[in-house]
């Protein structure tokens, strides 16, 4: 009986939640050889990795839907944004920022997955983007 209980309740949950809650992947930056390695969490191996276009790869993001992930690096002067295809692991779009800062860093999303925040270290101080 406790089972049955159970798939229920996972049951429940998929219909009423995002499927970010049952992700498989993990994207973990690997600022040494400049990539993302993108992890099963269920196996806990490595599937793939992508190599970026710049280097130092800092803070990564997954959209609610689990369709896309965001990367920022560190100190780079245009502040860009990676975008990956986490169906393809691969990198679909580069998103140049250049605020004038030295980088974007840390970044968010919102939960609906309508806006992107990023903060970007700055020569008079950091700032927060949407």
């Amino acid at each position: 009986m406790r089972n049955i209980t159970q798939a229920f309740l996972v049951f429940l949950l998929s219909l009423f939640c995002t499927t970010s809650i049952f992700a498989q992947n993990a994207y973990i930056t690997n600022t040494g050889d400049s990539s993302v390695s993108v992890i099963n969490t269920k196996t806990n191996t490595v599937i793939a990795t992508i190599p970026t276009p710049y280097p130092i790869p800092d803070a990564v993001v997954v959209s609610p839907d689990g369709s896309r992930a965001f990367i920022t690096y560190y100190a780079n002067p245009n502040s860009v944004i990676s975008v990956i295809n986490t169906s393809t692991n691969t990198i679909i779009k580069n998103l140049f920022l250049g605020t004038g800062g030295s980088g974007a860093d840390g970044i968010d999303i919102s939960p609906d997955g309508s806006k992107l925040y990023y903060s970007e270290i700055g020569t008079s101080g950091d700032t927060i983007f949407v």
